[in-house]
């Protein structure tokens, strides 16, 4: 995913919901590798069926979504939770505590639905390197554009951001 996806996909999505059916169907067009990418990860079985009930979680919660926020993350709950209805209404292992498995097949290093909480861990960094991670990671900006904003080279930006990368990863 890049920044520009997340625009993209943001600006198509807002436009959707004021009624736009082209922005829509780009939406849905530049949504849908991902969810799949996605489902492939976390499923063994049925990923068409998994993603065709994303797409329409999508369509039926679209008014959850809130327009200054990032449409990714909410993508990536809504396949999350998804994915793990799936797994309970189609596990053998009725007797096993499903938060626990769920936990167990749905918690990854790469897990995307952690970007939910991402502006409230970048804030939490402060300082420069909370700037250049909210530029750069959430506003989407370059790392020349960020430099220009604080005073910074772009390789010290870079580097900045690298840093917040693996902070806000606990490495």
């Amino acid at each position: 995913m890049t920044a520009q996806n997340e625009t993209e996909l943001s600006s198509n999505f807002r436009a959707a919901l004021q009624g736009d059916k082209a922005a829509y169907g780009a939406f849905l067009h530049g949504v849908t590798p991902i969810i799949q990418h996605i489902v492939a990860q976390k499923m063994s079985i049925d990923h068409e069926d998994i993603v065709q009930d994303v797409l329409f979680a999508l369509h039926l919660k679209r008014h959850t979504w809130k327009p200054d926020q990032p449409v990714l993350p909410w993508v990536y709950a809504i396949t999350r939770y998804r994915c793990i209805d799936h797994f309970r209404k189609n596990s053998r292992m009725r007797t096993t505590d499903i938060d626990t498995v769920a936990e167990e097949n749905f918690a990854t290093e790469d897990d995307h639905t952690a970007a939910i909480d991402l502006p409230r861990a970048i804030a939490k960094l402060g300082g420069r390197i909370g700037k250049v991670a909210k530029a750069m990671g959430l506003e989407g900006k370059s790392a020349k554009e960020t430099g220009e904003e604080l005073d910074m080279s772009e390789n010290a930006v870079r580097i900045a951001f690298h840093r917040a990368i693996k902070k806000l990863r606990g490495t």
